[in-house]
């Protein structure tokens, strides 16, 4: 695992010994000195700007000839995770394919997997682990008399000549209400009959996850135990509800001030599907709203082959989902530890002190591996400039908090011992 810290550059050569450690203290919140560096050779710099890579502007390294620098423990931001995890009836079949004598379901290997990762100590980068059951039963009444689909909300169609919520129907044509007959039958009631508890399709039951998150060495045994007493028993797949429900509650949680980096992880092995309004589309649609408004990632596992999860994916900034065959732990476990590393390569600004100054465009990251080799990470316009390539980039370039490394990069620092430092006082290397 590579360590991150920060070296404080002053704006200026010849500064003096009494600017050393003792006066170079961060700000409530900032890091701690770990030690005193030695010199930090400036590149070749005017009143600011950016500098590109090329052969007069090698990587920014520390040197012999300008002023001591002090090194500082960078603060990665921690990561809560919110799993949001399938137990729709289908999650106890086999996975697509096949059907053959003594295959597994995929209930158990998922749950498998999440125990392990939630139980496994020192998983670095996490904050907290939460998980939320889809779907869950509703825990009250839902609407029953109806003229028009819009009087039962996500538990329509109104069935026209019963004049009743028909929860779990497919929608029919206009006009609306339906001509008399239509989604009338019993089948029209979903699979639990006429007058059943149906899976709730209500977003603010959901808002409340079956374990909250917390630090691992208390969700961890909770998570373990809430999976151990639970069965795939939903008769349908919630997703857009599901979703809107954990958005609400981790973003109540980031506006409380935790100061942690909030994401999603939907596992499932389905498309949406039972709920009115629960489509692919609409649960793209709210998944791109918090990735665009509010920063929020959905990472997506499918289990088995699930058409339609990649647009969930794209739409909740993550790319593709990860897809796995559902019925082997190892690979839904793999896909849990890689969310974790990616997710994570989030860290917050170095914070001066007194009589420093923390310029954003005179900050470099560096990586320098356990071997002696070291690299200089380019900074880049945004998260969609990566391209596959080393780099990183600021939260809001306007007004930056935080330093994202680009995929590439931090695949880079999570396989790779070593030390990640941020210079600061030198002008940005960028590509």
């Amino acid at each position: 695992m590579t360590r991150l810290a920060w070296v404080l550059f002053p704006l200026a050569f010849g500064c003096s010994s009494a600017e050393g450690a003792g006066d170079r203290n961060f700000a409530a919140g900032g890091s701690a000195p770990t030690g005193t560096g030695g010199g930090g050779a400036v590149p070749p710099a005017g009143t600011g700007g950016t500098a590109p890579i090329g052969p007069n502007n090698p990587p920014v390294r520390p040197g012999a000839d300008a002023c001591t620098t002090d090194v500082y423990r960078g603060e990665q931001i921690p990561l809560d995770m919110l799993i949001l995890l399938d137990r729709s009836g289908s999650m106890a079949f086999q996975a697509p394919g096949p059907r053959t004598p003594g295959r597994p379901d995929i209930w158990g290997p998922v749950t498998d997997a999440v125990t392990e990762f939630v139980t496994t100590p020192g998983l670095d980068g996490l904050g907290g682990v939460g998980l939320t059951f889809f779907p869950i039963l509703a825990p009250g009444a839902f609407p029953t008399a109806c003229t028009f689909d819009a009087d039962c909300g996500n538990y329509g169609p109104c069935c026209a000549n019963l004049f009743e919520c028909a929860p779990f129907a497919q929608p029919a044509p206009s006009p609306n209400p339906k001509p008399p007959g239509s989604l009338c039958g019993k089948a029209a009631f979903g699979p639990n009959g006429p007058g059943a508890v149906p899976d709730s399709c209500d977003a603010t039951d959901y808002r409340t996850p079956r374990v909250g998150i917390d630090a691992l060495s208390t969700s961890g045994p909770a998570i373990a135990a809430a999976i151990a007493s639970a069965v795939p028993e939903g008769t349908t797949t919630p997703t857009l509800t599901a979703l809107d429900g954990a958005i609400q509650y981790l973003l109540a949680r980031r506006d409380s001030g935790i100061g942690r980096l909030p994401v999603i992880v939907l596992a499932t092995d389905g498309r949406p599907e039972g709920c009115y309004f629960d489509t692919v589309q609409s649960a793209g649609d709210l998944a791109q709203r918090a990735y665009t408004d509010n920063g929020l990632k959905t990472f997506v596992i499918g289990l088995g082959n699930v058409d339609g999860l990649n647009q969930i994916a794209a739409a909740g900034g993550t790319g593709t989902a990860i897809t796995t065959s559902g019925t082997v732990k190892d690979e839904i476990l793999a896909a849990l530890d890689t969310i974790r590393g990616t997710a994570g390569c989030k860290y917050e600004l170095p914070v001066a002190g007194a009589g420093q100054v923390v310029d954003p465009a005179r900050l470099n990251v560096v990586l320098t591996r356990d071997d002696g080799t070291s690299e200089t990470f380019p900074r880049v316009g945004a998260e969609a400039a990566c391209s596959g390539q080393a780099g990183w980039y600021y939260d809001n370039p306007a007004a930056p908090d935080e330093i994202r490394l680009c995929p590439a990069s931090c695949n880079e620092i999570e396989t790779t011992p070593g030390t990640v430092e941020v210079f600061a006082g030198c002008v940005t290397v960028v590509r």
